[in-house]
């Protein structure tokens, strides 16, 4: 099987032999724990586990289940976002499977085989067990859409739908998205941030500086449970272990170490963590980005690592915060290690690397204008990281973002946002790419344009263990590719379905005898998108 020519030239995007779709409003979610199976010879008695309230699901009382033929309205929450009947459809077809169930005679199987779910649940609930299945990483909404089928097409409708309205909303939206990613991780909640009103560049950096600096201080919290030999195991791992070496989508090479990175990364402070992206939200504020854009560049600096005319330098305890002017400007990002910000007020910039990881745990790159241009080789870049957290806002321009593994909007232990506000961009990765997540937060958003988006494995919309993976595309005509480069780990004389890894696009997905799956949500909120994958 020839690979698909789009990897020869990573900006060339083929056609695979999929089946295209085109929807103004698509969301997917998929919620896994990695090679879960209910194929077993034993099961539980018929009494165990609670019974399902099927009057809760057909939204009436069972004597008057098939009397009703009348859908249930949409809520008043759930306007404003996606097609308005979806709610009150989804509501039916709940009613209608209740009602099939009914008058085929088989709801009490139906129902028994839920309590055998339950079941599987309860008895595999242990951290090792000594097969694939077990309670690892294993989120609470999971389980109990697990044992409420006929409930998760609902909830799963309602959460991208609501998910989508708050991706709508800027920053402000913003801070209820990740609220909501640290409710589905099981992360303790805390009421909203209050937003300081900015009416001067001055102000705008003031905010800046405070939010690198209380980034760093819940960093550093977040990694306070660990002692120094396990976050070195972490830095020497994670990457390697959940992704260098891996090739198949659902498995890894070692077991034993991955099961031990997911130990580390359930020991880490994940509340702290995700509070260290969670003060970057103000940042991301339309009115903030133009008070900065209004800022001047009469001053000329040279800063090593950056080619082009600099606005200035300013120095923080957190790290340096760099302000590049309107002309093109090369950033080699790696080469500043002392740098947490980067604020770039115009031109077709060019962006090289910025991996994020424990030696520059925190950066924020912010380009206001331009056609730009960012390239990476190494893990954990273009508002991604891994054991850090990232945010990479571009406000305008034509973009083109490349990069390999862990990458546009994706983490391993951490956090990772890029949102890109307008403009028709590109976007090319291989593997945890474009809103993935593994240990933690990944988000990427784009406001308008008509987008491209070329991956791999584990990407647009992914969670792995712990992850809550995002992918919003806001508006335009958009593509969206996924696969065409791992040969598919489950080809055999038994099973000839040609094909390759994919495991992308709106799916959770656990690391088979590791971990469980985690939660990953692709939405696009208009146009005419083609999705395809391999």
């Amino acid at each position: 099987m020839k690979r698909p020519s789009g990897w020869a030239d990573l900006l060339s995007f083929t056609r695979a032999s999929s089946c295209p779709t085109s929807i103004s409003f698509f969301a997917a979610v998929v919620l896994a724990i990695g090679g879960f199976s209910i194929a077993s010879a034993e099961g539980p008695d018929e009494q165990s586990g609670p019974a399902l309230d099927a009057a809760a699901v057909e939204g009436t009382s069972p004597k008057k289940a098939d009397e009703s033929d009348k859908a249930e309205s949409p809520s008043a929450e759930a306007d404003a976002a996606g097609e308005s009947p979806a709610p009150g459809m989804v509501t039916r077809l709940q009613q209608e499977i209740v009602k099939g169930l009914r008058r085929r005679g088989i709801y009490e199987r139906f129902d028994r085989f839920r309590r055998y779910a339950d079941w599987q649940l309860r008895s595999t609930a242990a951290r090792y067990t000594g097969s694939e299945v077990k309670g690892n990483c294993r989120l609470k909404w999971y389980e109990h859409l697990f044992r409420n089928p006929l409930l998760a097409v609902g909830e799963a409708e309602q959460f991208t739908r609501l998910l989508h309205k708050a991706v709508l909303d800027d920053h402000e939206g913003l801070g209820r998205v990740l609220a909501t990613a640290a409710e589905k991780l099981d992360l303790k909640q805390r009421k909203p941030r209050k937003f300081t009103e900015v009416d001067s560049p001055e102000q705008a950096l003031e905010v800046i500086k405070r939010a690198l600096t209380d980034a760093q201080l819940a960093y550093c919290k977040a990694l306070s449970p660990l002692d120094k030999r396990e976050i070195r195991q972490l830095t020497d791992n994670l990457y390697p272990i959940l992704t260098g070496q891996a090739r198949v989508g659902h498995a890894l090479r070692s077991n034993s170490t991955g099961r031990r990175m997911c130990d580390l990364m359930e020991k880490l402070d994940r509340r702290a963590m995700h509070d260290a992206v969670e003060v970057l939200i103000p940042i991301a504020d339309p009115r903030l980005l133009e008070q900065l854009a209004a800022m001047t560049d009469d001053e000329t600096v040279t800063i090593a690592g950056v080619g082009g005319g600099m606005v200035g330098r300013i120095d923080t305890p957190s790290g340096a915060i760099l302000i590049g002017g309107r002309q093109k400007n090369t950033y080699r990002l790696d080469k500043m290690p002392g740098v947490g910000v980067v604020i770039d007020l115009g031109g077709d910039d060019v962006y090289y690397e910025g991996s994020v990881a424990l030696k520059r745990p925190v950066l924020i790159i912010i380009d206001l204008d331009g056609n730009d241009a960012y390239e990476g080789t190494k893990p954990g870049v273009q508002g991604s990281a891994i054991l850090g957290v990232s945010m990479l806002l571009d406000c305008a321009g034509d973009d083109v973002y490349r990069a390999r593994d862990v990458a546009q909007g994706s983490c391993i232990a951490g956090a990772g946002i890029l949102i890109d506000y307008a403009g028709n961009d590109v976007y090319v990765g291989i593997r945890r790419v474009q809103g993935q997540a593994m240990g933690g937060t990944g988000i990427l958003i784009d406001r308008n344009g008509n987008d491209r988006y070329h991956a791999a494995l584990w990407a647009q919309g992914m969670g792995g263990p712990l992850g809550f993976g995002l992918l919003d595309d806001l508006d335009g005509k958009d593509h969206y590719y996924c696969g065409g480069m791992y040969l598919n780990s489950y080809l055999d004389d038994d099973n000839p379905t040609p094909g390759y890894e994919g495991w992308g696009q709106g799916m959770g997905g656990g690391l088979r005898g590791v971990a469980n799956g985690g939660i990953g949500v692709i939405l696009d909120g208009g146009g005419d998108d083609l999705y395809e994958y391999d």
